[in-house]
């Protein structure tokens, strides 16, 4: 009985030193609340508390850090080949989720530098509220103008304005808080 509780004491010790170091890995990688960091320091949480309801087992935590730890090298790698940041690689993905294969990824992620840059120069506080509509659109047309500028139009440019319009209020809606 004795060494049982002190396997499991282990384990945990050994887990909640993975966590720590899996913690600091995805803090170096990522923007502090950026939409990656929260959704991997979630995806974390979700492991460990399945594993303290004993929901999982700890051969399956350590599995689980091990591909979150690939996840954040692979994200990292991503965005550094595109030389994207934490937020740009968001409009990235963003727009290619819209699945335009008339764009490669050096010309998009030349557009996404252009784009957000453009975007926070007209971004004021509360920008998303009701009563600030002229503000929005503002925004709005600041991102047409760059996307018209580099040769989009038609339906492409009406469905990537949307996309990244969209992308801004997630990532900025606290602005600029979170600036």
């Amino acid at each position: 009985m004795k060494d049982m509780e002190e396997k499991e004491e282990h384990e945990d010790l050994r887990l909640k030193l993975l966590k720590k170091l899996l913690e600091d890995h995805i803090q170096v990688n990522f923007k502090k609340n950026s939409p990656k960091e929260k959704e991997m320091r979630e995806m974390l949480e979700k492991t460990l508390a399945d594993y303290h309801n004993r929901i999982i087992q700890a051969a399956d935590v350590l599995r689980m850090m091990v591909d979150m730890k690939k996840g954040v090298d692979d994200e990292a790698d991503f965005r550094q080949e595109l030389g994207l940041s934490d937020e740009e690689a968001e409009f990235y993905k963003a727009v290619t989720s819209l699945e335009v294969d008339a764009f490669n990824n050096k010309f998009l992620a030349d557009l996404i530098h252009k784009v957000v840059k453009e975007l926070k120069k007209n971004l004021s506080q509360d920008w998303t509220s009701e009563h600030r509509k002229s503000i929005y659109a503002k925004v709005s047309m600041s991102v047409k103008h760059v996307l018209m500028r580099e040769g989009i139009k038609g339906e492409q440019l009406k469905f990537i304005t949307k996309a990244i319009m969209e992308e801004a209020e997630e990532q900025y809606k606290d602005w600029p808080q979170n600036a």
